[in-house]
């Protein structure tokens, strides 16, 4: 699949991105777009599911650390649900994945 593809689903108090594609320098304002939409609606946890993410840089990683810091600024929680390992390496390999909550399942 090339580009990216987000759905919101709402869940009461927990909003969550379901993440398809790739995310990239092209597509992360997509992704950032979607995040900022998603905030006023998060009244709890902002998760974002990456399971079906072929592709992430540097873009999406620092995108998801500048809206961990927005998140947790206003008392809530943004939870990352772990990409595929050949995505999630990027994580580890940045020592992101030591700054960001991550679990293997969305906690829905």
């Amino acid at each position: 699949m090339r580009g990216m593809k987000v759905e919101t689903r709402n869940g009461g108090q927990d909003v969550l991105l379901f993440v398809q594609g790739e995310v990239d320098l092209d597509t992360a304002p997509e992704l950032e777009a979607a995040l900022e939409g998603a905030l006023p609606h998060a009244r709890g946890r902002l998760i974002v599911d990456l399971r079906a993410v072929s592709f992430l840089d540097s873009s999406g990683l620092a995108l998801l650390l500048r809206q961990d810091g927005k998140v947790r600024a206003d008392g809530r929680s943004l939870i990352v649900v772990k990409a595929p390992p050949q995505v999630h390496r990027a994580f580890e390999i940045t020592g992101v994945s030591e700054l960001l909550t991550m679990m293997d399942e969305p906690p829905l």
